[in-house]
């Protein structure tokens, strides 16, 4: 699995510290303007597929995983705010992702 390979080698370079590796989930792009002519629900299916499997092999590996991909889902009768392609999230969604992901670090080094 692709993924494993990725993992594998974040954690070498890590040097072999799985708590120094940090995992984001892929948000769901289906409740971009990007996918209002394409079949969303699939889309979604397959980006929460991805990640429930992306998240086992995290934790098998005692890497740490971050769902950013909740936030998405909650806010699918919300206009997502993205960039001119209307698929990449904007800087606002950034800077909530970038907040969870400190507040992840942060509970860490508790």
């Amino acid at each position: 699995m692709q993924f494993e390979n990725l993992l594998n080698t974040a954690l070498g370079l890590a040097g072999g510290k799985a708590d120094h590796v940090l995992v984001f989930s892929i948000p769901d792009y289906s409740i971009t303007p990007f996918a209002k002519k394409m079949d969303r629900e699939k889309i979604s299916h397959q980006i929460e597929l991805f990640n429930s499997v992306c998240r086992a092999v995290s934790v098998q590996y005692k890497a740490q995983y971050i769902d950013i991909s909740t936030n998405s889902k909650t806010i699918k009768t919300k206009k997502i705010s993205t960039v001119q392609d209307g698929v990449h999230p904007s800087e606002k969604e950034y800077k909530k992702w970038a907040a969870k992901a400190v507040n992840e670090v942060k509970h860490l080094l508790k």
